[in-house]
Protein backbone atom coordinates (compact mmCIF):
# COMPACT_ATOMS: atom_id res chain seq x y z
CA UNK A 1 0.00 0.00 0.00
CA UNK A 2 1.62 3.29 -1.11
CA UNK A 3 2.22 5.87 1.53
CA UNK A 4 0.14 9.04 1.64
CA UNK A 5 3.24 11.19 1.11
CA UNK A 6 4.01 9.55 -2.26
CA UNK A 7 0.41 9.89 -3.40
CA UNK A 8 0.41 13.53 -2.41
CA UNK A 9 3.55 14.16 -4.40
CA UNK A 10 2.14 12.43 -7.47
CA UNK A 11 -0.99 14.54 -7.18
CA UNK A 12 1.03 17.72 -6.96
CA UNK A 13 3.03 16.71 -10.06
CA UNK A 14 -0.15 16.08 -12.01
CA UNK A 15 -1.65 19.39 -10.93
CA UNK A 16 1.64 21.13 -11.84
CA UNK A 17 1.54 19.56 -15.31
CA UNK A 18 -2.05 20.64 -15.76
CA UNK A 19 -1.23 24.19 -14.67
CA UNK A 20 1.76 24.40 -17.00
CA UNK A 21 -0.32 22.97 -19.81
CA UNK A 22 -3.03 25.55 -19.18
CA UNK A 23 -0.43 28.31 -19.12
CA UNK A 24 1.01 27.06 -22.42
CA UNK A 25 -2.45 27.07 -23.98
CA UNK A 26 -3.01 30.61 -22.69
CA UNK A 27 0.35 31.72 -24.14
CA UNK A 28 -0.54 30.16 -27.50
CA UNK A 29 -3.90 31.92 -27.49
CA UNK A 30 -2.24 35.24 -26.65
CA UNK A 31 0.36 34.77 -29.42
CA UNK A 32 -2.33 33.86 -31.94
CA UNK A 33 -4.33 36.93 -30.97
CA UNK A 34 -1.22 39.10 -31.31
CA UNK A 35 -0.47 37.65 -34.76
CA UNK A 36 -4.08 38.16 -35.77
CA UNK A 37 -3.91 41.80 -34.62
CA UNK A 38 -0.67 42.34 -36.57
CA UNK A 39 -2.18 40.74 -39.69
CA UNK A 40 -5.31 42.87 -39.31
CA UNK A 41 -3.23 46.06 -38.98
CA UNK A 42 -1.18 45.06 -42.03
CA UNK A 43 -4.39 44.60 -44.02
CA UNK A 44 -5.62 48.00 -42.86
CA UNK A 45 -2.36 49.68 -43.94
CA UNK A 46 -2.47 47.84 -47.27
CA UNK A 47 -6.02 49.00 -47.87
CA UNK A 48 -5.04 52.56 -46.95
CA UNK A 49 -2.16 52.46 -49.44
CA UNK A 50 -4.47 51.10 -52.13
CA UNK A 51 -6.98 53.83 -51.36
CA UNK A 52 -4.28 56.51 -51.60
CA UNK A 53 -3.09 55.15 -54.93
CA UNK A 54 -6.65 54.94 -56.19
CA UNK A 55 -7.32 58.46 -54.96
CA UNK A 56 -4.14 59.73 -56.63
CA UNK A 57 -5.06 58.02 -59.89
CA UNK A 58 -8.56 59.51 -59.74
CA UNK A 59 -7.12 62.95 -58.96
CA UNK A 60 -4.72 62.69 -61.90
CA UNK A 61 -7.53 61.57 -64.16
CA UNK A 62 -9.66 64.49 -62.98
CA UNK A 63 -6.77 66.90 -63.58
CA UNK A 64 -6.25 65.47 -67.07
CA UNK A 65 -9.91 66.08 -67.76
CA UNK A 66 -9.43 69.77 -66.96
CA UNK A 67 -6.57 70.20 -69.41
CA UNK A 68 -7.26 72.60 -72.27
CA UNK A 69 -5.21 73.79 -75.21
CA UNK A 70 -3.60 77.17 -74.49
CA UNK A 71 -2.46 79.35 -77.38
CA UNK A 72 -0.13 82.38 -77.42
CA UNK A 73 0.56 84.40 -80.52
CA UNK A 74 4.23 84.90 -81.27
CA UNK A 75 3.55 88.62 -81.51
CA UNK A 76 2.73 88.65 -77.78
CA UNK A 77 6.16 87.32 -76.83
CA UNK A 78 8.83 89.84 -75.88
CA UNK A 79 12.25 88.56 -76.99
CA UNK A 80 14.98 88.64 -74.35
CA UNK A 81 18.71 88.60 -74.83
CA UNK A 82 20.69 85.67 -73.50
CA UNK A 83 22.72 86.67 -70.45
CA UNK A 84 26.03 84.85 -70.26
CA UNK A 85 27.69 83.96 -66.99
CA UNK A 86 30.79 83.05 -69.01
CA UNK A 87 31.53 84.59 -72.39
CA UNK A 88 35.31 84.34 -72.82
CA UNK A 89 35.47 85.63 -76.39
CA UNK A 90 33.74 88.23 -78.51
CA UNK A 91 30.02 88.97 -78.35
CA UNK A 92 27.98 85.85 -79.07
CA UNK A 93 30.78 83.52 -77.97
CA UNK A 94 29.05 82.57 -74.74
CA UNK A 95 29.73 79.26 -73.02
CA UNK A 96 27.58 79.21 -69.85
CA UNK A 97 24.21 81.03 -69.93
CA UNK A 98 22.32 82.35 -66.92
CA UNK A 99 18.91 80.78 -66.41
CA UNK A 100 19.94 77.42 -67.84
CA UNK A 101 21.48 74.11 -66.78
CA UNK A 102 24.93 73.49 -68.25
CA UNK A 103 26.58 70.07 -68.03
CA UNK A 104 30.29 69.36 -68.05
CA UNK A 105 30.49 65.77 -69.30
CA UNK A 106 33.54 63.55 -69.11
CA UNK A 107 35.00 60.40 -67.62
CA UNK A 108 36.28 60.36 -64.06
CA UNK A 109 39.73 61.67 -63.26
CA UNK A 110 40.07 64.26 -66.03
CA UNK A 111 39.60 67.28 -63.71
CA UNK A 112 35.90 68.19 -63.93
CA UNK A 113 35.70 69.05 -60.22
CA UNK A 114 38.93 71.05 -60.49
CA UNK A 115 37.43 73.03 -63.36
CA UNK A 116 34.29 73.65 -61.30
CA UNK A 117 36.44 74.97 -58.45
CA UNK A 118 38.22 77.25 -60.93
CA UNK A 119 34.87 78.58 -62.16
CA UNK A 120 33.83 79.20 -58.55
CA UNK A 121 37.02 81.16 -57.94
CA UNK A 122 36.44 83.31 -61.03
CA UNK A 123 32.84 84.08 -60.04
CA UNK A 124 33.56 84.87 -56.39
CA UNK A 125 36.53 87.11 -57.34
CA UNK A 126 34.78 88.83 -60.25
CA UNK A 127 37.21 87.39 -62.76
CA UNK A 128 34.81 85.45 -64.99
CA UNK A 129 34.30 87.25 -68.29
CA UNK A 130 30.62 87.71 -68.90
CA UNK A 131 27.63 89.32 -67.19
CA UNK A 132 29.39 89.74 -63.83
CA UNK A 133 32.95 90.49 -64.94
CA UNK A 134 34.49 92.71 -62.28
CA UNK A 135 31.55 92.07 -59.93
CA UNK A 136 32.21 89.32 -57.38
CA UNK A 137 29.11 87.18 -56.78
CA UNK A 138 28.09 84.38 -54.45
CA UNK A 139 27.96 80.73 -55.49
CA UNK A 140 25.77 77.92 -54.15
CA UNK A 141 27.71 74.64 -54.01
CA UNK A 142 25.95 71.26 -53.68
CA UNK A 143 28.60 68.60 -53.01
CA UNK A 144 27.07 65.33 -51.79
CA UNK A 145 29.91 63.02 -52.78
CA UNK A 146 33.26 64.44 -51.61
CA UNK A 147 34.17 65.57 -48.10
CA UNK A 148 33.81 69.32 -47.61
CA UNK A 149 36.70 69.41 -45.11
CA UNK A 150 39.19 67.14 -46.84
CA UNK A 151 38.42 67.62 -50.53
CA UNK A 152 36.06 70.37 -51.66
CA UNK A 153 37.25 73.29 -49.49
CA UNK A 154 40.98 72.58 -50.07
CA UNK A 155 40.23 72.42 -53.81
CA UNK A 156 38.50 75.82 -53.66
CA UNK A 157 41.41 77.26 -51.66
CA UNK A 158 43.88 76.01 -54.25
CA UNK A 159 41.79 77.64 -57.01
CA UNK A 160 41.80 80.98 -55.14
CA UNK A 161 38.06 81.21 -54.41
CA UNK A 162 36.64 83.71 -51.93
CA UNK A 163 35.31 81.21 -49.39
CA UNK A 164 33.00 83.81 -47.80
CA UNK A 165 31.07 83.85 -51.08
CA UNK A 166 30.74 80.05 -51.37
CA UNK A 167 27.57 78.63 -49.78
CA UNK A 168 27.59 74.85 -49.23
CA UNK A 169 23.98 73.73 -49.48
CA UNK A 170 22.20 71.11 -47.39
CA UNK A 171 18.78 70.83 -45.77
CA UNK A 172 17.59 70.83 -42.16
CA UNK A 173 14.51 69.05 -40.80
CA UNK A 174 13.67 69.55 -37.12
CA UNK A 175 17.30 70.33 -36.36
CA UNK A 176 18.71 67.36 -38.26
CA UNK A 177 20.82 68.12 -41.33
CA UNK A 178 20.85 66.10 -44.52
CA UNK A 179 21.99 66.50 -48.11
CA UNK A 180 19.95 68.47 -50.63
CA UNK A 181 18.15 66.33 -53.19
CA UNK A 182 16.67 67.15 -56.57
CA UNK A 183 13.87 67.70 -57.43
CA UNK A 184 12.67 67.47 -53.80
CA UNK A 185 14.47 70.67 -52.74
CA UNK A 186 14.24 72.61 -56.01
CA UNK A 187 11.72 75.14 -54.72
CA UNK A 188 13.87 75.94 -51.69
CA UNK A 189 17.01 76.22 -53.83
CA UNK A 190 15.34 78.63 -56.26
CA UNK A 191 14.02 80.76 -53.39
CA UNK A 192 17.43 80.94 -51.70
CA UNK A 193 19.17 81.87 -54.97
CA UNK A 194 16.69 84.67 -55.67
CA UNK A 195 16.81 86.11 -52.16
CA UNK A 196 20.61 86.11 -51.89
CA UNK A 197 21.73 87.35 -55.31
CA UNK A 198 23.50 84.11 -56.23
CA UNK A 199 25.09 83.92 -59.69
CA UNK A 200 25.61 80.16 -60.00
CA UNK A 201 24.77 76.82 -58.42
CA UNK A 202 27.38 74.07 -58.72
CA UNK A 203 26.22 70.43 -58.70
CA UNK A 204 29.27 68.25 -58.00
CA UNK A 205 28.32 65.76 -59.36
CA UNK A 206 24.76 66.05 -60.60
CA UNK A 207 24.15 62.30 -60.27
CA UNK A 208 24.68 62.28 -56.48
CA UNK A 209 22.15 65.10 -56.03
CA UNK A 210 19.24 63.37 -57.77
CA UNK A 211 16.48 61.73 -55.77
CA UNK A 212 15.98 58.80 -58.15
CA UNK A 213 16.00 55.00 -57.86
CA UNK A 214 17.04 53.36 -61.14
CA UNK A 215 18.92 56.10 -62.95
CA UNK A 216 17.27 55.45 -66.31
CA UNK A 217 16.93 58.18 -68.90
CA UNK A 218 13.13 58.08 -68.51
CA UNK A 219 13.51 58.73 -64.78
CA UNK A 220 16.23 61.38 -65.10
CA UNK A 221 14.69 63.58 -67.81
CA UNK A 222 11.85 65.13 -65.73
CA UNK A 223 14.23 65.72 -62.81
CA UNK A 224 16.77 67.47 -65.02
CA UNK A 225 14.00 69.55 -66.58
CA UNK A 226 12.92 70.61 -63.08
CA UNK A 227 16.49 71.67 -62.30
CA UNK A 228 16.55 73.66 -65.53
CA UNK A 229 13.37 75.45 -64.44
CA UNK A 230 15.04 76.32 -61.13
CA UNK A 231 17.83 78.00 -63.08
CA UNK A 232 15.32 79.85 -65.25
CA UNK A 233 13.18 80.97 -62.30
CA UNK A 234 16.11 82.17 -60.19
CA UNK A 235 18.11 83.56 -63.13
CA UNK A 236 21.20 81.62 -62.10
CA UNK A 237 23.54 79.35 -63.99
CA UNK A 238 23.28 75.74 -62.81
CA UNK A 239 26.48 73.89 -63.65
CA UNK A 240 26.53 70.13 -63.15
CA UNK A 241 29.14 67.43 -63.63
CA UNK A 242 28.11 64.21 -65.38
CA UNK A 243 29.79 61.05 -66.71
CA UNK A 244 29.40 59.92 -70.31
CA UNK A 245 26.61 57.43 -70.97
CA UNK A 246 29.00 55.04 -72.76
CA UNK A 247 32.51 54.00 -71.72
CA UNK A 248 35.10 56.42 -73.14
CA UNK A 249 37.23 55.49 -76.12
CA UNK A 250 40.77 54.39 -75.32
CA UNK A 251 42.32 57.74 -76.20
CA UNK A 252 43.85 60.57 -74.22
CA UNK A 253 40.67 62.62 -74.56
CA UNK A 254 36.94 61.95 -74.54
CA UNK A 255 34.72 63.59 -77.17
CA UNK A 256 31.35 64.88 -76.07
CA UNK A 257 29.58 62.86 -78.78
CA UNK A 258 28.62 60.35 -76.07
CA UNK A 259 26.26 62.39 -73.89
CA UNK A 260 25.18 61.27 -70.46
CA UNK A 261 21.53 60.50 -69.79
CA UNK A 262 21.44 63.66 -67.69
CA UNK A 263 22.18 65.75 -70.77
CA UNK A 264 19.04 64.88 -72.67
CA UNK A 265 17.14 67.89 -71.29
CA UNK A 266 20.03 70.15 -70.44
CA UNK A 267 21.20 73.28 -72.19
CA UNK A 268 24.84 73.76 -73.18
CA UNK A 269 26.99 70.69 -72.76
CA UNK A 270 30.68 70.31 -73.27
CA UNK A 271 33.50 68.11 -72.12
Amino acid sequence: MPCRTSASRNGQRKRGRHIRGAEGVADDIAKNEERAAIDAQAKVEKNKALARRKGLAEAEAEADGLREIAVRRASSITPKRVRWLWAPGDAGDGRIPLGELTLIVGRGGIGKSTLLAEFTAWITRGGMKGEFHGKPRDVMYVANEDSLEYTVTPRLLAAGADLDRVRFIGVSTLGRTAKALLPKDCVGLAKYAQENGVAAMMLDPLSSDLDIKQGTGQEIRPVVETVRRVAETAGVACIGLAPPARPPRPTSWTPCSAPSNSATCAGPRWG
